[in-house]
């Protein structure tokens, strides 16, 4: 059934169903006269029932079809194919809307696969794995595994038998009315007969100009009638040179052909028979590469014969091979041979360097890592994959170093990780093409290592590549296993040996025995973020520490208080993987620092400060964390007071009495419980850094006659007495409650009842230990 028949069936459906509801109302009002009883409703409301129609592989559409006797809003409906999601309202549809009449039709233009699949159609997204959500179900093909699909679902439901699949190819079509479920209502198009050999192409090289076959059957076939087909040149096998094996191939046996064919694109037919070009039972085998050769080649007999899609071309550098068995049909199947290997692999930085062994260029966007069972990260991904110098398509012995950002990255001790050329025929394969490369460090990791060693991509599941990580391929290309790999035995420990606020500068040390870039490395203060290598900020020299090398750099930091972190990559702060110091001084940075992150690592405790005064210096031995491995110059405290209250000029005054320099612009006035933070009061003379015995004038509106003045460390928190910093009162007794003299109280700043008597201005006459009334004149 084409499109435009289709459209004619919806149109027709359509006038049939309003005929039918003409007539349905003409007799609800005849029953309606005679009703005496005054049942007036029918016990059974009208239904719609949605079902799939007709599935087309071939063409890449889907059609369904009303049942019911209502309409159905189908926009929140979905399609699962091979639990692959789409909902409705994106997948074309030739501008159908998605109301369906009683007996219309829709065909929606989606992917589906040629060979197996299955196609089910839910009401709502989410809840795929739910019987009642579920609305229609077949499968086709019964190379299609069941797990991969939602035949469970159906099984479940009971609208399909376990295992069942709808015999034959390309358009498949339901034959029920739309109450009848299962395999036995579906019909497909019969298979074009090919002669049914199982002598496939396993290999073109145009390079050099070979093609290999392959007998998959289990008996032995005579190939000699057969002939070749690039680019509608006709060449006999009879007539052509083997290479290799003969024209009587035996069960698993193979063949090689020398045959002329053009290096950058070209079709490869197989034919069980000469002058039958166009006959798609006399084709057997196909494939191209490099691009569609369309009317030049025979791909209209192969996709007519089922056995390739229109469009599809096998990419890459050839030569190429092909993966399946002799049922698999499809570019899917085949793969170019490339020699791309994995040279480093830094579990630190989650880094992995890949180099190009070959001698033509190749792209590895479509390249995935399996660094733990169920943990693909793609190339294609950055989400999975960062590029951290190179790029992904590789010159012949150029190298790309990438870092994986999914999942925790590459596991540290133990672990190990596969290279994988395509997700096409799944993870868990051992086919050498497939697999391109793995390495496993530690001890009894053993994760899957069983398919490395199968497709001699490792030597022996015992073996593990010796020492720490950094770990180097130190092989040609060719060679395998824990041989042609060393490890470190040299470890880097990078670690912050001092921190100077007042100079602003900070110093970094490896402590460990092995040498260590961290040209990528990045500082975190406050949650401002510089990367090491930046312009001007280290001194002069490469980034490149050797053991018990140090290095100083140049960068702001706040000198009341303040967080300094170390991470040894950028983009990941908030993983504790990727912090690898951290210290903090002063007083709480108010969630602007990376202290939750130093915690979850070990490497500090919360609301832990260094005390006293700067430089900061780390007096541990590079393996000890937290506050009491760093010392101060000479230990200092902030003291802050109100030093002069002038009511009549609106004036005010603080001090810092202590030998610590504070920043105090997130400080806040308290007057009859009237807020204001520091920062946005206006300042006469002075700086909100208040170094030791420094002053500062602010311009505050307060009441003549009488009032509180309270000094807070923060805000919102103007009830707790431990945020309470100073406190006096003036003039005479205020109205209950307006004040804040009871958090004074309990801070022992101040006696209730107690106020500094007018005139004013008021001055602090005590030494900044000294609280009370009795401090004020």
């Amino acid at each position: 059934m084409n499109t435009d028949q289709k459209r004619e069936f919806s149109r027709i459906g359509q006038l049939c169903s309003k005929f039918t509801l003409l007539v349905m109302t003409m007799i609800l009002v005849v029953s309606c006269g005679d009703d005496d009883d005054g049942d007036n409703g029918d016990p059974n409301p009208t239904n719609g029932n949605v079902r799939l129609f007709e599935v087309d592989a071939a063409n890449d559409e889907v059609t369904l079809r009303n049942f019911g006797d209502a309409d159905v809003d189908i926009s929140g409906y979905w399609f699962c194919l091979q639990r692959g999601y789409q909902a409705f309202n994106s997948v074309t549809n030739d501008g159908a809307d998605l109301v369906l009449a009683p007996d219309e039709t829709i065909v929606f233009s989606i992917t589906v696969a040629d060979v197996a699949s299955d196609v089910a159609i839910y009401d709502r997204g989410g809840s795929f794995g739910s019987a009642d959500a579920l609305v229609d179900f077949m499968q086709f093909g019964a190379s299609f595994a069941g797990s991969a699909g939602r035949e469970d679902v159906a099984v479940s439901k009971g609208i399909w038998t376990e295992g069942d699949f709808v015999e034959g190819v390309n358009v498949f079509d339901y034959t029920g009315d739309g109450s009848t479920t299962g395999v036995g209502t579906w019909e497909g198009e019969e298979e074009v007969d090919n002669g049914e050999s199982t002598v496939r192409i396993l290999a073109v090289d145009p390079i050099n100009d070979r093609v290999t076959l392959k007998n998959f059957g289990s008996s032995e076939e005579d190939i000699s009638a057969y002939f070749f087909c690039t680019r509608r040149n006709y060449v006999g096998l009879g007539t052509l040179t083997s290479v290799s094996g003969d024209l009587s191939l035996a069960e698993d046996e193979e063949v090689v052909f020398d045959l002329s064919i053009n290096d950058a694109s070209s079709d490869v037919a197989l034919y069980n028979r000469g002058g039958a070009f166009a006959d798609a039972t006399a084709i057997i085998d196909f494939m191209q590469y490099g691009e569609d050769v369309g009317n030049a080649g025979r791909v209209s007999v192969a996709v007519e014969a089922g056995i390739w899609t229109s469009g599809e071309v096998v990419e890459g550098i050839a030569p190429f091979t092909y993966l399946g068995d002799d049922d698999d049909r499809g570019e899917d199947f085949w793969i170019d041979d490339a020699n791309i290997r994995m040279v480093t692999i830094d579990t630190d930085l989650d880094e992995v360097v890949i180099k190009n062994f070959d001698a033509s260029e190749r792209d590895i966007t479509g390249y995935f890592f399996c660094t733990a069972a169920g943990v693909y990260p793609s190339f294609a991904n950055t989400a999975d994959i960062e590029i951290v110098s190179g790029d992904l398509v590789l010159s012949p012995n150029e190298e790309v170093r990438v870092r994986i950002l999914t999942q925790g990255g590459v596991a540290d001790v133990t672990g190990s990780i596969f290279l994988f050329s395509t997700n096409t025929l799944g993870f868990n394969n051992n086919n050498p093409n497939v697999l391109r490369d793995f390495a496993q460090w530690g001890a009894a990791n053993g994760f899957r290592v069983e398919n490395a060693v199968a497709a001699n991509r490792w030597d022996n599941a015992a073996n593990f590549i010796a020492n720490s990580s950094p770990y180097t391929y130190t092989g040609d290309g060719d060679a395998i296993g824990a041989a042609s790999w060393e490890g470190s035995l040299l470890i880097a420990n990078v670690r912050i040996i001092s921190v100077d606020p007042i100079n602003n500068s900070v110093r970094i040390k490896n402590f460990g025995t092995g040498t260590r870039d961290v040209s990528g490395y990045f500082f975190c203060i406050r949650r401002v973020y510089t990367v090491l290598s930046e312009s001007g900020l280290a001194p002069s020299g490469d980034l490149i520490l050797d053991a018990g090398e140090e290095l100083e750099f140049s960068i702001t930091i706040e000198d009341g208080s303040s967080d300094v972190a170390l991470y040894n990559r950028g983009g990941a702060f908030a993983n504790a993987d990727a912090i690898v110091d951290f210290m903090q001084f002063g007083d709480d940075v108010d969630g602007l620092g990376r202290e939750e992150v130093a915690v979850t690592a070990n490497l500090w405790t919360e609301d832990d400060f260094v005390n006293g005064v700067g430089p900061y210096t780390y007096t541990g031995d590079g393996s000890a964390n937290g506050a009491d491995q760093w010392s101060a110059d000479q230990a200092g405290m902030a003291n802050i007071r109100l030093l002069t209250i002038d009511a009549t000029n609106d004036q005010i005054t603080l001090k810092n009495f202590g030998n610590a320099s504070m920043d105090i612009s997130g400080y806040f006035f308290c007057a009859r419980r009237s807020y204001r933070q520091l920062s946005a009061v206006a300042v006469t003379s002075g700086n909100f850094i208040l170094a030791p015995d420094e002053e500062i004038e602010f311009n505050l509106e307060i009441n003549n006659t009488s009032s509180d003045v309270a000094l807070y460390n923060t805000g919102g928190a103007f009830a707790n007495a431990d945020t309470i910093v100073d406190f006096m009162m003036y003039g005479e007794d205020l109205p209950n409650g307006s004040t804040r003299e009871d958090v004074a109280n309990t801070a022992n700043l101040w006696t209730p009842g107690d106020f500094v008597a007018n005139p004013g201005p008021f001055n602090y006459t005590g030494d900044g230990s000294q609280q009370g009334v009795t401090s004020w004149d």
